[in-house]
């Protein structure tokens, strides 16, 4: 069998922090859930969330106090299992916001 290639833009590095996530569903209003973050890169975040938490493709609002950081992300991957993959939007963002989350993300890098 031939080993897999990794098809990701950014390298991953290992992040233990919980992160707040706010998005609207349809006919539910605005909804809250706490996430553990998993590992963190360049374009986004792996979380745990203890629920199913939003499906692929909604919008969120996500932050991250212990790094004082907070943006808009789009859920890009969701497993029943309560794994949820979110990236990073960026659009309209200053270029100091993007700057400051390369630099918590190289932070973190072993």
């Amino acid at each position: 069998m031939k080993p897999r290639l990794d098809s990701r833009r950014y390298h991953r590095s290992p992040a233990k922090a919980y992160v707040d996530l706010y998005w609207e569903a349809r006919g539910r209003g605005m909804l809250f859930e706490r996430a553990y973050c998993l590992d963190v890169s360049e374009g986004g975040l792996r979380l745990r969330l203890p629920g199913g938490g939003p499906p692929v493709g909604t919008s969120l609002n996500v932050r991250i106090d212990a790094f004082g950081f907070a943006e808009f992300g789009v859920v890009r991957y969701a497993h029943p299992s309560g794994i949820l993959g979110v990236e990073f939007r960026f659009e309209g963002a200053a270029s100091e916001q993007v700057d400051r989350w390369r630099k918590i993300v190289r932070s973190l890098r072993p």
